[in-house]
Order: structure tokens, then C-alpha cells, then sequence
């Protein structure tokens, strides 16, 4: 979810939210005490309720949303600071983001490029392990932490808040809350910092390792030998039908590419990520039957 927030100098606010490319605005005037209108709508994707509250001491803008989800409601609520950072964010930077999936009806792993600025502004674009594209731009706070919340296409939400470290090598990572009428599951995340290497030189290193595609059902399950040559493109070794399609972007990080399924013989596109600390790669494939890919060193 991406909000913006306009506020007037006589009080007048203006707030629009966007799923996706599905937008909502709100507008009002905001009470003495920092209070701000409600909206009630039943736009998939959308809130169902939204409240603002301004901190005029700390400049701070806390938003509620309340999203009604098959028989319940799920409360969420993001902080955003207006300038936390005045461009001394330590998290600044490119990274990557891993989101394995935690039920076996999906058996992809979600992914994420995702885009620190000094001031603390961070940009998502990837995929959840459904498919569902995963985007918004989110605020991290002073103490490190980083709330994002992403429509799914089924009408779920995937939220919770990530968390920044600095020990033993920089990382990113946290649970997050995914949340559709049929799964309320927990997800793991888990980000890298991204170097864009000079041409010529692979963005992971897999001289020799393995890729592993899943699927729904196990018997089409496939694991094929894979090295990723210095042109940043997979190279598969196998028999039987036509070998996957997969290459990185040097700039990004991101995977993008094809694959033949072996039941159905239908050729469906797969996206993913490379994980440079771990010297991995993960994603999902598209279409259906469900599915998605590792990359990572021989067993």
C-alpha cells in the first residue's frame, strides 16, 4: 500500500491511496487534536476503514487501516515518519529480499529489488510466493524498523515490518503476516545488500550448484545441474524437455526468464532474485500449476 498525504495551512487534508494501480482519496479537515476522516468501501484490495492521526510534537503521521478479510477483520497500522532520516540512513542502498513461502499450495519463493534512499524512503518491486505482485513505498524508522504492507490478487494482504542489523554483515529480514479468506500464515523474509558488479562479472557465484523447481505435485518436481556464466545467464544441464531460460539483471538483481512444465508441456514465465550473501537465487513461476525455483550449491 502507497499513500500520499497532502495537509493545508488551514487544515485541509488530502489522503490517496493506491493498491496497485487501484487509487482511493479522502479529503477533510483535521480536528485540533491531529484526527483525520474515515472511509468505509469494500474495493478489493482497499481498506475498509482509515484513520489518521498527526503527532504535531514529533511531526509524526500514524496510519490505521482495517482491511476485512473472509469472516474477520485484520488491524494493521504503519508509522512514517515524515523526515526520519536527513540523509544519514544506514540502510541505504540496493538489496534484495527472499520471502519463503509457508504453505505447500504455494511452493514458489516470493522476491523482492527493493531501494533504500539516504532519507530513509524505501521502493519494492518483486513478486509474493502466489505471484501476486509485491510493490509500494514504505518509510523505515529511526529505530531501524521498516513496516510495509502489499495488496495480494486474491484480495489478501501481506504485511508486518522488517527489521535492519548491521552485525556480522548487514541484513534485513522479518516475519510478515499473510493474510487471504483460505491462509492466515507467517512468512519469512530475508534481504541482502546488492552490489552491481562490472560487466563480465556474474552477480552470484555457482560454478557448479544446483537448481531445484517445485511444484504442486512432487512427481514433476525437477533438479537440474546449473552454472551462471559471466554474461549473468543460467546455464542448465539435463535431457528431456527443453531446459529453463533464466537470467540475471546485473543492475537489480532480479531473475527473469522461462520454463517448459514437464506434465503439462506448457511454457510459463518465472522472476526471481539472486541472494549475494548467500550466493542463491529464488523465485516463482508464473501461470499455472503453481510453482517456483532455487538456485544454490551442489548437495
Amino acid at each position: 500500500m502507497r499513500y500520499q498525504l497532502n495537509i493545508g495551512r488551514g487544515g485541509g487534508m488530502t489522503l490517496s491511496l493506491w493498491s496497485g494501480a487501484k487509487r482511493i482519496s479522502i479529503s477533510g479537515v483535521i480536528t485540533p487534536d491531529g484526527r483525520f476522516g474515515l472511509y468505509r468501501g469494500d474495493e478489493p484490495g482497499m481498506p475498509n476503514y482509515v484513520e489518521v492521526v498527526i503527532r504535531f510534537d514529533t511531526r509524526e503521521v500514524v496510519l490505521s487501516t482495517q482491511y476485512f478479510v473472509g469472516d474477520f477483520f485484520q488491524f494493521y497500522e504503519s508509522f512514517a515518519k515524515r523526515s526520519a532520516w536527513k540523509g544519514d540512513c544506514p540502510a541505504a542502498g540496493t538489496w534484495t529480499l527472499t520471502l519463503a513461502s509457508p504453505s505447500p499450495d504455494f511452493p514458489g519463493n516470493g522476491f523482492a529489488a527493493m531501494t533504500i534512499g539516504a532519507n530513509g524512503r524505501a521502493v519494492l518491486n518483486g513478486r509474493n510466493s502466489d505471484g501476486s505482485l509485491l510493490t509500494g513505498g514504505f518509510f523505515m524508522a529511526d529505530d531501524l524498523s521498516l513496516p510495509l504492507s502489499s495488496a495480494l490478487d486474491d484480495g489478501g494482504m501481506l504485511f508486518g515490518t522488517l527489521n535492519y542489523s548491521s552485525q556480522r554483515g548487514a541484513r534485513i529480514g522479518g516475519d510478515l503476516e499473510w493474510l487471504t479468506s483460505s491462509l492466515t500464515a507467517t512468512a519469512s523474509a530475508d534481504g541482502s545488500p546488492f552490489i552491481e558488479y562490472a560487466p563480465g562479472f556474474p552477480a552470484i557465484s555457482v560454478p557448479l550448484g544446483m537448481a531445484y523447481f517445485a511444484d504442486v505435485n512432487p512427481d514433476f518436481s525437477v533438479a537440474l545441474p546449473v552454472v551462471l556464466n559471466d554474461a549473468n545467464q543460467f546455464v542448465f544441464s539435463g535431457s528431456g524437455t527443453p531446459l529453463p531460460v533464466l537470467a540475471v539483471d546485473p543492475r537489480t538483481g532480479l531473475i527473469a526468464g522461462h520454463y517448459v512444465h514437464p506434465g503439462t508441456r506448457v511454457r510459463t514465465q518465472i522472476r526471481g532474485i539472486v541472494n549475494q550473501s548467500a550466493n542463491t537465487a529464488a523465485g516463482v513461476i508464473l501461470g499455472r500449476p503453481r510453482g517456483g525455483f532455487s538456485v544454490g550449491p551442489s548437495r
